[in-house]
This record gives structure tokens, sequence and C-alpha cells, in this order.
């Protein structure tokens, strides 16, 4: 029995997959450089980005039968000004045959208006770590759109964007047929461009700065927008990382100290057998041979 639940339990481990999703802020079809110059949108304005930045919750990934699956407090930071913010992660996920994703723009209300200073110093919505926390509203900005542009009178000035509040949060739909049987990572192209044109038109002479008060209108015309700059450039399997070399004398007691860790008190113990040590090495075997698609 004792074997026949840690078994279940790797297998368990071994097909829960990981999707990572890769963003490339764009400007139309060219990449996007911030602070560069240059840039015209819809309404004819010139312009450049000094700051693009948002908070992402809620994601979830929904099943070929139409249901969605996901953490409810899964949250993430992304930043066009920071290579190492263009990323997140989709971990656990259980193999199978998905259709679309979705996360939103923002966070819901309990979320935005929690004290910052719960936070964990490297978590994604510790103000040290965003810069994105209004601490005179109590709440988050959860998209900062910011840069230069040319004036009417021909003067560089700036603009500032900022969505923030329950109006403004909004939902992103990728449909995108994904095999979770092993890990995959869906490189989304992130266009600034339609942030300014998808559906409302934006023109800096216009209004060069919002900072979402009730019933503006502005930066309900941006969430809207915001949501639709998003198109999938790539997905593919992703690299599997090289494998390490184990040490041959602590082999047997890393992987039990991990399987500890992770099995549930009530569970009974595993007793490894001395001959047969249960090793790292020996269950990417395992689970390279269980994912092997050549037939038998």
């Amino acid at each position: 029995m004792r074997i026949l639940l840690l078994l279940l339990l790797l297998s368990r481990l071994a097909t829960a997959a990981t999707l990572t999703v890769q963003l490339q802020p764009r400007w139309g079809r060219a990449a996007l450089k911030l602070d560069a110059p240059g840039l015209k949108n819809a309404a004819g304005n010139e312009l450049s980005v000094t700051r693009l930045a948002m908070l992402l919750s809620h994601a979830q990934l929904q099943r070929t039968d139409g249901s969605w699956i996901g953490a409810a407090d899964w949250v993430a930071y992304v930043d066009a000004g920071q290579s190492q913010r263009l990323s997140f992660s989709l971990t656990g996920i259980p193999a199978g045959l998905y259709q679309a994703l979705r996360f939103d723009i923002g966070l819901d209300e309990k979320t935005d208006r929690a004290a910052p200073s719960q936070r964990p110093a490297a978590h994604p919505l510790h103000p040290d770590v965003n810069g994105l926390h209004w601490s005179w509203r109590g709440q988050y900005v959860f998209l900062a759109l910011e840069g230069r542009y040319l004036q009417a009178d021909a003067q560089v000035g700036g603009y500032s964007y900022h969505l923030a509040g329950q109006a403004c949060r909004s939902t992103v739909l990728v449909p995108a047929q994904m095999d979770m049987s092993r890990d995959q990572l869906l490189t989304l192209g992130w266009d600034v461009e339609q942030i300014f044109r998808a559906t409302h038109r934006i023109d800096l002479h216009a209004a060069d700065s919002t900072h979402s008060a009730e019933q503006d209108e502005l930066a309900l015309m941006l969430a809207d927008n915001a949501v639709q700059a998003f198109t999938i450039l790539q997905l593919q399997p992703a690299p599997q990382a090289a494998p390490q070399p184990v040490d041959a004398k602590s082999a047997d007691l890393q992987l039990p100290a991990l399987l500890k860790a992770r099995v549930p008190a009530h569970f009974p113990q595993v007793q490894f057998p001395a001959d047969n040590p249960l090793t790292p090495a020996g269950v990417a075997l395992g689970k390279q041979l269980f994912h092997d698609p050549r037939p038998l």
C-alpha cells in the first residue's frame, strides 16, 4: 500500500506541467524601445514610451470541456523596463488539453485594498518591487503607461496614464490550443499601439493624464483598449533544463527529503529499500520514459 501511494504521488508530481508566458513589448510590428522618440499613434501624436507596467491576477486555463482551473491567489508584476519582469508562470497544471488562457489586468477589491506591508519583501505586490501602490488612495495602479509627446505648441510634454480601481479591472482572453502533457512556452506580443487605438482612439492633445477618478471616461477607454493589446506570437514546448550531476553518496537523501515535505502527514511513511534507493536521477528517467511518445 505504501509503495502504491508513493507511485501515485510521483505520478501526480511528474505529470504536473508549467506554462510560462513570455511578453514581448511592441509598437505595431516592431519591438518597443523605451525612451525612443518617433512613435506615432492613430491620432497623429508623436510620442515615446518611458514606462509600461502592469499588475496581473486570477490567471486561469480553460479545459476543452469549457471548465476553468487556476489559483485564486495568483498575482504577477510585469514591467517592460525590466527584462526579468517580462514573463510569468502557471505551475502545477494537470496534464491535458486546454483551449484558452485568461488573466486580469488588475486586482480584486480585497487584494487591492489589503495593506501592502503584509507582503514579503520579494512579493509582486510589495511596493518596493512594483512601485505601483498609491498610499494616498490605499490601492494599486493596475496599469502604468507614461512617456513624452510633442505638444501642439511644438514643445515636448509628458503624459501619464494610470489605471486603478475596480472599474478599470479588465480580463485578457487568449484562445490557444495547448497540450499540457509537458511544459509549454507561450510568447505573447504586448502591443502598446493598441492601447492608444484598439477600440477608442486616444488623443494626447485632448488629455495627457488620468488617475482613474470615478466616472473617468478616459481611464475606462484605456482599460477597454488594454485587454486587446495581446496577440499570440508563438507556442512551443519549453526548453528542457540540462540534467544536473547527482552525487551518488547523497542522492538517496535528496529526493526522500523532498517527498517528505510534500506528502501529507496522514499518509503512511515510505520505507525505501536499502539496495535500490529512490534518487532524482531515477525519477527523471521514469518521467522521461513515461512521456516517451514512441509506441511500445
